[in-house]
Parts: C-alpha cells; structure tokens; sequence
C-alpha cells in the first residue's frame, strides 16, 4: 500500500468474493431426451432512474445474440454492435452465444464495482433480462444476468439414468473493471461513482426459475 494524499495508506479493495452455481439435469425416466435450460440471477443496484448511464453489460460485442423481446418463441438473431449493453427502462430478454469461460463478461451495477460471469462447464451462453415494461419496480433496483444453454440444445442424447450437469460462478469485486479504450475515450462520464450510502436493500421479487425445457 502507498501512502495517500493525507499522508495514510491507500485501502486496497477487499477480496472478489465468488458464488459457485450448479445446474444438474438427471434423466430418471425410461426414454432419451434432448434439452435447453438456464439460471435466473438477479443483482441488486442503484436506482436505474439516477444512475442508469452506468448499469450495463460489457463482453458481449460482436456476439449473436438471441432476442426476445417481441416474441420468446421465435426470437430475432442479431449481432450485438453496442460496447456496452445498457439496462435502463428499456426491456430486455436475450440470450448472448458462445461466452466460453476465457471471455470476460461483466455487469457494472451502477456504482465503481463489477459481477464477472463465468461458464466453466456445460453452459455455453449468457442470458440477459431486465423486466422494466413487466416489472418495473424490479427493473428499477436490478438487473438480470445468468449462464445458461439455449442456442444449442444438449445434443447428446440424456438416456435413461444419466446426468448432465452445468457449472458457473459469479464474481463480485468492490472495483470497477480495467477501463478499455472506448471508455477511456468516452471521458469520465464512463465511470461509475463510488457506491452510495442509500443503495436500496430490499427484497427482489423472486421469479420461478427457468426449468429445462425438452425437445
């Protein structure tokens, strides 16, 4: 630690703290299946209607991208062309292909912190999801982002007795992520200010998760 301009030391940030998530799908009945799944996640963060220019998603440009929004059973596929992927009150319900576990895939919640999403195994997409036409008081105070398995099902055939299992983690860490230089160039309005006193602690609605879904 250096010593600052009061002549103290510097507090470094603490520690990432990682939450592991596991999905096990086991076929107990008596005939093979195929299927898609995924997790509902959901972070808290500062009010979207003061800080929405800092709630967003980056790692998912130049990615196709499953969207959802206007009708779930035929989404439109499109390439992603933003930088970052802002929340704010709009609605979003897309899937992001191929987020391998190399890929850095981040969500700042609003204030000078990030939630890294990780696939380690078995999930190979990132799903976004931000309710604010639906559930706006949700969307105000959160945001969704969750590893799951959409675009390509799980094409090896699950027979009678065999589990599939996918895995992820979510790293939370109290420090915004190393700026790349489309923020740079963007100025300071880029960066998120350091978290507020008065960030909501409240009770998200809870939504059933989303179960496998067989061919």
């Amino acid at each position: 630690m250096a010593p600052d301009s009061d002549g103290g030391l510097d507090r470094l940030p603490p520690p990432p703290v990682a939450l592991a998530l596991t999905l096990s799908v086991a076929n107990t009945g008596e005939e093979a299946f195929t299927f898609t799944t995924g997790l509902r996640t959901r972070l808290a963060t500062e009010d979207a209607r003061t800080h929405g220019q800092y709630i967003k998603a980056v790692g998912l440009h130049g990615k196709h991208t499953l969207r959802r929004e206007s009708n779930p059973a035929r989404p439109r596929i499109r390439v992603e062309n933003e930088q970052a992927v802002s929340f704010g009150g709009r609605q979003l319900d897309r899937v992001y292909v191929d987020c391998g576990a190399r890929e850095f895939i981040a969500v700042c919640p609003g204030h000078a912190a990030h939630v890294e999403v990780k696939n380690l195994r078995g999930f190979d997409d990132v799903a976004l999801d931000h309710p604010a036409l639906s559930y706006p008081e949700e969307a105000r105070w959160s945001v969704g982002i969750a590893p799951a398995r959409v675009a390509r099902p799980v094409r090896r055939v699950l027979e009678p007795g065999e589990t599939w299992t996918g895995e992820a983690h979510l790293i939370a860490r109290q420090e915004y992520w190393d700026q790349a230089p489309w923020e740079r160039e963007a100025g300071l309005s880029a960066v998120p200010p350091p978290r507020l006193d008065s960030l909501r602690k409240t009770k998200i609605f809870q939504r059933q998760p989303s179960p496998a879904r067989g061919d």
